[in-house]
């Protein structure tokens, strides 16, 4: 009796350590699942910004193969005010008319970002464009698409996936609001992101010297220059 009576207490033993055990494989297992689905949001979201520029990229480019300059694109539209482009005559260098881009303009769900779109053409991204220099002069500044206040892990995950290592911050002022009406003001330089025409980094100081780090943005070249 007092044998049987042991046995039956390291069967106990046994079982309390082979479930504890099992609790820890379906918690880790429960973990991963779900840093795998954060994972696999954060590149559909990503995907979806990423389209969304490109589309309006495709868009000016159109355009501009119509006769439309550079100078006459316009981004007016019934949601954003300050667009309002006076160079541009007609609907047909209007992004957001159906005789100009036809692509309908549309915010980022309020889960990306609480702010608007901007365009501009208030910025140089180093190493982009025909002289590749980067310099602040109004020659050599892009159109930009930019999406500021976006969470560092979507960030992070589109720069994943345009091969960007890291988020690299801006070492200047970035100019993240003055809006593109036709003109190239001089304006600032995005600094290190390698030449990449698309891709999110971190905010230094804005173009009045505030403070915006731990702030990003996502930005596209719409056109190089």
């Amino acid at each position: 009796m007092k044998n049987e009576s042991g046995n039956a207490f390291w069967f106990i033993l046994l079982a309390i350590a082979l479930l504890t055990a099992l609790t820890v494989v379906i918690s880790r297992s429960s973990e991963t699942t779900e840093q795998s689905g954060d994972i696999e949001r954060q590149r559909i979201v990503g995907s979806d910004v990423m389209r969304y520029a490109a589309g309006i990229e495709q868009a000016v480019g159109q355009m501009r193969l119509r006769g439309a300059s550079e100078n006459e694109i316009s981004f007016e539209n019934s949601f954003v005010s300050g667009y309002t482009n006076t160079r541009c005559g007609n609907n047909d260098c209007k992004v957001f008319d159906v005789q100009g881009g036809a692509i309908t303009f549309s915010s980022a769900a309020s889960s990306v970002s609480s702010n608007s779109w901007i365009f501009t053409g208030a910025n140089s991204v180093s190493g982009v464009g025909e002289d590749g220099t980067g310099e602040t002069s109004s020659a050599d500044n892009e159109l930009l698409i930019i999406l500021p206040g976006i969470s560092q892990e979507l960030c992070g995950r589109i720069n994943i996936e345009l091969g960007i290592a890291g988020i690299p911050q801006d070492t200047t002022n970035a100019d993240v609001a003055t809006k593109y009406v036709g003109t190239f003001p001089d304006g600032r330089v995005i600094e290190n992101m390698n030449r990449a025409k698309s891709g999110c980094f971190e905010g230094n100081l804005d173009d009045s010297g505030t403070d915006i780090s731990g702030t990003y943005y996502f930005y596209h070249t719409l056109i190089e220059r």
